[in-house]
């Protein structure tokens, strides 16, 4: 095997570990740099390098968060057949694509009043873990100026894939005494994102309560999207911290066989992945949840559309 340059490896693993704000970017990179590495280098290992950046990436555009035994079945037969990226991007441009051809805007004329898409987000989390910071950094680009009330809502416009989204985004006080508050919330939303202090391992363990006032407030936790937000990573320099709070949240996950949703890491005050966890948790709302069979059939479709139009081409 080639071995490859420091400078090229530590540019992999920049990219594989990276959760940036421009994703699409960030694959047309990643593809870019695969591609010069497996020709500069001719080495059949390389694509194992990118393996773990293409794999999150399905996992992040499918919602799948829960690591079943099938779903890492699914992973292996992906890289025996040598399609984890092919299908990484081909979730990739098909995702949230949904919901505008959906909207039937395109038929409309220009000065029709244009529809908008409306979710509920509910965030909550314990009272150190930043929460009214990052809300207020994505809907008003700066901190608070005030602490918000035991039940707070804010309101923002974004652009999802050429449609008009209007994220209604309802801030949740923590703590046992404002948990009926919160079940009573829970009826309106349709994605949760709890947060915890990524440096406070207690913050990250009491992710649980929160679970559990999910489920008494009949949420299904297979069929809802929840997004766990670790934030604060700004002040994170303890790589054994980090490791310690994701195991203790894939815990819970597994525990509470979480399987629709995701995990990401945000700085509120270096504005890090704060538009990245507001809209992969709407995109998440909007595209339909795939299953693994859902993936597999998508995967053979394309493959036959592909052979038929190369077929006709000929």
């Amino acid at each position: 095997m080639h071995q490859l340059p420091s400078e090229i490896l530590l540019l992999i693993f920049r990219y594989v570990k990276l959760d940036g704000k421009e994703h699409e970017q960030i694959m047309r990179d990643v593809l870019s740099l695969q591609t010069i590495c497996a020709t500069t280098y001719r080495s059949n290992q390389i694509s194992n390098y990118f393996e773990p950046f293409w794999w999150n990436n399905i996992k992040r555009i499918s919602g799948m968060l829960y690591e079943s035994e099938q779903l890492l079945d699914f992973k292996q037969e992906l890289i025996e057949k040598n399609m984890l990226r092919r299908c990484a991007l081909m979730l990739f441009h098909s995702s949230g694509r949904k919901m505008c051809l959906n909207n039937d805007n395109h038929h409309k004329h220009h000065h029709q009043k244009e529809e908008n898409h409306e979710m509920t987000i509910i965030v909550c989390g314990d009272g150190d873990s930043g929460r009214k910071a990052l809300i207020y950094q994505f809907v008003d680009g700066h901190f608070p100026q005030y602490y918000p009330r035991i039940e707070d809502s804010f309101r923002k416009d974004i652009n999802l894939y050429g449609a008009n989204v209007v994220l209604n985004i309802l801030y949740m006080a923590g703590g046992d005494d404002y948990k009926a508050i919160r079940q009573m919330a829970f009826k309106s939303a349709q994605c949760f994102i709890i947060m915890s202090d990524i440096n406070n391992l207690e913050s990250v363990r009491n992710i649980e309560n929160y679970l559990k006032d999910l489920m008494e407030g009949n949420v299904d936790l297979k069929m809802f999207p929840i997004i766990f937000t670790l934030n604060k990573i700004d002040k994170l320099n303890d790589k054994y911290q980090e490791d310690e709070a994701l195991k203790i949240l894939n815990e819970l996950i597994e525990k509470y066989q979480v399987s629709y949703g995701n995990i990401v890491k945000t700085s509120a005050i270096n504005n890090i992945n704060v538009d990245t966890l507001f809209r992969d948790t709407a995109n998440l709302h909007f595209t339909p949840k795939r299953s693994i069979e859902d993936l597999k059939k998508y995967i053979k479709d394309n493959e036959e559309y592909h052979k038929h139009k190369k077929c006709t081409l000929m």
